[in-house]
C-alpha cells in the first residue's frame, strides 16, 4: 500500500514538472510574439511621422517665394514649356483687344459753346414751328408737330392740312407753310432730308393707286418735289413709302386712323459734315 502511494506521488510530481515546463515554454513564446508585434507597430509609427515631416517641409518650401537669382542661375532654373503651350499663349495674347482710350475731358469753353449751339438750334426750331402754325387755322394746328427721334428732327404733316383723303396732290392752303419749312431745311446744310409717306390700314384700290403702298409713296414724292422746287438741293432728298405698316397709333378709332395718315420730313446729320446753324 505504501509502495503504491509513493508510485502515485512520483507520477504526480513528474506530471507537475512537465506541466510547469510546458507553461514556461508557452509563456516565453507568447512574450516573444507580443514583443515582435509591439516593435512592428513602433516602426510603422516612426515611418508615418517621418513621412508627415517631409510632406510638411515640402509645403512650407513651396509657399515661400524664391529669392532673386542671377542671370546664370535663372538660365539653369528656367524650364522651357512645350511648343503647344507657347503657341496657345501667343494665340491668347493675339486676341486680347487693345484698351479703349479714355474720353478726353471737355473744356468749360467747349461745353458753353455746345450749350449755346443747342439753345440756338432749339430757338430756331421753335421759331419755325410758330411760323408754320401762324399760317394754319386753329382747327388745323394739331395736324403739324415737331419731335425728336434719336437725335433726328422729325416734322410731322398730318393729312388734313396736306392732302384730301385718297389723293396725292398738295392742298393749296398748306403750300405757304410748306415753303417756310423748305426755306428752313435749305439753310440746314449737312443734313440728309428723308420724306416718308404713311397711311392707315383702310384698303384703297383704284386706277391711280392699286394699294396704300403707291399712295404713301406718291405723297412723299409730292412733298419732296415741293421742297426741291423751293431751294432744297435734290441730292439731299430721298423718298420712302411705308403704307400702313408704321402707324403712330393702333388703327382702332377714326381719330387714330386720321393721325396715322401723315407725311414726315426727317433731318439726318451726314457723317463727317459740319451742319450750318
Amino acid at each position: 500500500m505504501a509502495k503504491l502511494d509513493r508510485e502515485e506521488l512520483r507520477r504526480r510530481l513528474e506530471f507537475s514538472e512537465r506541466k510547469r515546463t510546458l507553461l514556461q515554454k508557452m509563456f516565453k513564446r507568447r512574450t516573444v510574439d507580443e514583443d515582435t508585434f509591439l516593435w512592428s507597430m513602433a516602426d510603422l509609427m516612426t515611418l508615418l511621422l517621418i513621412f508627415f515631416i517631409l510632406f510638411y517641409s515640402h509645403m512650407v518650401n513651396k509657399s515661400v517665394k524664391p529669392k532673386d537669382h542671377s542671370p546664370q542661375d535663372q538660365s539653369l532654373l528656367q524650364i522651357e514649356k512645350p511648343s503647344f503651350w507657347r503657341d496657345l499663349t501667343k494665340a491668347k495674347s493675339s486676341i486680347v483687344p487693345p484698351l479703349a482710350k479714355a474720353p478726353q475731358p471737355v473744356s468749360r469753353y467747349e461745353y458753353e459753346e455746345l450749350k449755346t449751339r443747342e439753345k440756338e438750334k432749339e430757338k430756331t426750331i421753335e421759331e419755325l414751328k410758330r411760323e408754320v402754325l401762324s399760317t394754319l387755322e386753329e382747327s388745323e394746328r394739331r395736324e403739324f408737330s415737331v419731335r425728336w427721334d434719336q437725335s433726328r428732327l422729325v416734322l410731322v404733316l398730318g393729312e388734313r392740312i396736306t392732302f384730301r383723303v385718297g389723293e396725292a396732290e398738295l392742298l393749296v392752303n398748306f403750300q405757304p407753310a410748306l415753303s417756310r419749312i423748305a426755306d428752313f431745311i435749305a439753310h440746314k446744310e449737312g443734313y440728309e432730308v428723308v420724306v416718308l409717306g404713311h397711311t392707315d390700314d383702310t384698303p384703297i384700290h383704284n386706277s391711280q393707286f392699286p394699294s396704300n403702298w403707291e399712295l404713301s409713296a406718291a405723297r412723299a414724292v409730292e412733298v419732296g418735289k415741293f421742297l426741291i422746287k423751293n431751294g432744297v438741293r435734290p441730292e439731299r432728298v430721298s423718298i420712302q413709302g411705308y403704307s400702313e405698316y408704321r402707324p403712330l397709333h393702333e388703327n382702332t378709332t377714326p381719330e387714330n386712323r386720321q393721325a396715322n395718315r401723315r407725311v414726315e420730313i426727317t433731318l439726318i446729320k451726314e457723317e463727317g459734315s459740319e451742319p450750318s446753324s
